[in-house]
């Protein structure tokens, strides 16, 4: 009867225990590229949201003490800052500077509270992974809300 030969067990193992910490590797950095990104949309729509919010409060009634906005300045300068300042195109996508598509923002929903004057937004961040073997695309969902309590 002949014996095998284990001589080669510890190489095959470290290899197997390599591609497992590699990919393991992978997943952490692709998440926290995904946490940051997110963190850095929120805060840009936060952003957005306050200024819209800011332009858009009719004066007239603060000298009563009320908050009242003109809804459609106030869509009118948050789409504005989407596109000017935040570089979005007008499907709302930002691009790297090589061409290749960063994110998206799909579904976005505008809702308006007269009293206190607030938005609320709801949209999807939508972002390719950086991998090319995972073709799913990562979908983040963003829900904000921003109000001017002050009517001085």
């Amino acid at each position: 009867m002949r014996k095998f030969d284990n001589r080669g067990d510890t190489a095959v193992t470290l290899l197997v225990f390599m591609m497992v910490l590699m990919t393991l590797a992978a997943l952490v950095g692709e998440y926290m590229r995904t946490h940051t990104m997110q963190t850095k949309v929120e805060q840009q729509l936060i952003q957005a949201s306050n200024v819209a919010i800011e332009a858009a409060m009719i004066d007239s009634f603060r000298q009563d003490r009320e908050g009242h906005i003109d809804y459609q300045m106030a869509v009118d300068v948050f789409y504005s800052y989407l596109k000017y300042e935040m570089g979005l195109d007008n499907s709302f996508m930002l691009y790297r500077d090589d061409g290749k598509l960063m994110y998206r923002l799909e579904g976005i929903d505008l809702d308006f509270i007269e009293t206190p004057p607030a938005i609320t937004l709801k949209c999807t961040l939508i972002a390719p992974s950086i991998f090319t073997f995972f073709t799913a695309d990562i979908v983040v969902p963003l829900d904000i809300r921003s109000k001017n309590a002050r009517i001085d």
